[in-house]
């Protein structure tokens, strides 16, 4: 067999697929999505991407929209069948196995070129009990050439959903670390004077959509039960909830049922040229995501832990989600029931309590992040695999 794939030097020709890209739905598969573009051009690949965008989009770019499945998909088709035609890529990578891995696997039996699929967690298992889109999405991900795991967590669920575990390589999601720059003193002063931060409050942040699973209602009543049992802590806990969502409403009503208005700010969406100044000025980041079963919702990996702990922040995650991966309980953070209230009040008070174990906590998961989960150690990987596998066709 020629070995011409494995040799590290090779220049792919790669189509690739999302149904998020900035400034579109700018959630976790948004920016994975730009940072994966970003590396696989960076290294000098001829990439073409394919992704829904603004209306108001650059010369050059194709209309995708955002909403509407059908005319999405359809759009999605139509870029993917002519580019592929044109270009003849050498392979085509999917970012999702949701209807840009059905789009994939179509063009694949077309043109006989390999696709390689993403797999996050949510887009799968929320049809496990529907077992026809079940099989399609089975179909979808087993005549992949490969499929990517984001976690170990969600390799375990890929296998029980019926994938071949032959198939499956777990790699972690990266990212560029040097998109976040540490904000100078004087702006952290700015900001939490702002704010009315004081020097010896503990801030808490979460920064995600507001959906049911992340766990926001989790810590509101954990800051509830806490604050009722140590008085003394009322106004000395900040927490600060970043992002939008249909949760919105019943978390608000819960902070004013709680009486922590005072101690709860919602600043909805950030732009994330913002976020630095909002990491910089909190010290620990709460995310006790829960696996919904019967809604079937789950943290398959969880960026924002690994952008917290660039800005020195140790983590609370939910042990049942893909968080597993990142934090090492105890040490750079903390692994914990969501459903155990009782649990979640404790290591935030322990946190409260212990403000300098939990800054070097944060300096611990730093470097543990920058170590185990930047483009530059990650990337390399993704793409031998992807290699390795197109040589064993």
């Amino acid at each position: 067999m020629m070995r011409l794939f494995l040799n590290p030097n090779r220049r792919l020709k790669i189509l690739m697929i999302s149904y998020e890209f900035p400034p579109v739905v700018s959630g976790g598969i948004g920016k994975l999505t730009y940072d994966k573009y970003q590396a696989y051009k960076e290294s000098g690949h001829d990439i073409v991407l394919i992704a829904p965008v603004s209306h108001n989009r650059k010369k050059g770019q194709l209309y995708i929209p955002a909403k509407g499945n059908i005319l999405k998909f359809f759009l999605t088709f139509f870029y993917s069948f002519f580019s592929v035609m044109i270009r003849k890529p050498d392979i085509i990578y999917a970012l999702s196995g949701t209807y840009v891995g059905f789009v994939s696997f179509i063009i694949s039996k077309i043109f006989s070129i390999p696709y390689v699929v993403l797999a996050h967690g949510n887009e799968f298992i929320r049809f496990y009990n529907k077992s026809d889109i079940r099989k399609v999405l089975n179909i979808i991900y087993n005549n992949s050439l490969i499929v990517l795991a984001v976690s170990s967590f969600t390799k375990k669920l890929l296998i029980d959903f019926g994938v071949d575990k032959n198939k499956i390589e777990v790699v972690n999601n990266y990212i560029d670390s040097d998109n976040w720059i540490v904000p100078a003193a004087n702006q952290i002063v700015e900001v939490r004077e702002k704010y009315d931060l004081k020097p010896q409050d503990f801030v808490l942040i979460t920064v995600s959509r507001l959906d049911k699973r992340k766990g926001h209602d989790k810590i509101i009543k954990a800051l509830a039960l806490m604050i009722l049992n140590f008085p003394e802590f009322r106004g000395r806990i900040k927490y600060i909830i970043v992002g939008n969502g249909k949760e919105y409403d019943r978390l608000k009503n819960m902070v004013c049922e709680c009486n922590l208005n005072d101690s709860v700010l919602f600043f909805g969406y950030v732009p994330y040229r913002d976020l630095s100044l909002l990491y910089a000025i909190s010290d620990l980041f709460v995310m006790p995501s829960s696996f919904l079963r019967n809604d079937g919702s789950v943290e398959g990996f969880g960026l924002s832990y690994i952008e917290a702990a660039i800005y020195g922040l140790p983590s609370v995650a939910g042990i049942e989600s893909g968080a597993i991966d990142i934090i090492d309980d105890d040490k750079t953070g903390f692994l914990v029931n969501p459903d155990d209230i009782y649990k979640i009040q404790e290591v935030l008070l322990y946190c409260v309590k212990n403000k300098e174990r939990v800054k070097d906590m944060g300096v611990a998961a730093r470097n543990s992040v920058l170590s185990r989960f930047s483009k530059d150690k990650l990337y390399p990987r993704e793409l031998s695999l992807i290699l390795r596998w197109l040589d064993n066709m």
